[in-house]
């Protein structure tokens, strides 16, 4: 939603971010560099990397997230830092 921030966190799952629609207001943050999101945009998350998203724009924001958990659960490696 508008103005809606996810605060900066860190994980060992490596994570997606696909843009489905919105107004040019969504953005990914990793460790510090700030990217904005239009659709169609495809953002990669390295692991164990501090990144926040939000939506500094004024209308609803779509966007697509994953994770790749099943293979960090396999390996017992899972951790998250707020």
């Amino acid at each position: 939603m508008p103005q809606e921030v996810a605060p900066a966190h860190r994980h060992t799952a490596s994570a997606f971010r696909f843009m489905l629609e919105g107004d040019g207001g969504g953005y990914t943050s990793v460790d510090g560099g700030r990217s904005m999101m239009q659709p169609g945009d495809f953002v990669l998350t390295p692991s164990w990397t501090f990144h926040d998203h939000g939506n500094l724009g004024n209308e609803p924001t779509i966007w697509m997230d994953g994770l790749d958990n099943p293979f960090i659960d396999m390996m017992g490696v899972t951790f998250t830092e707020e």
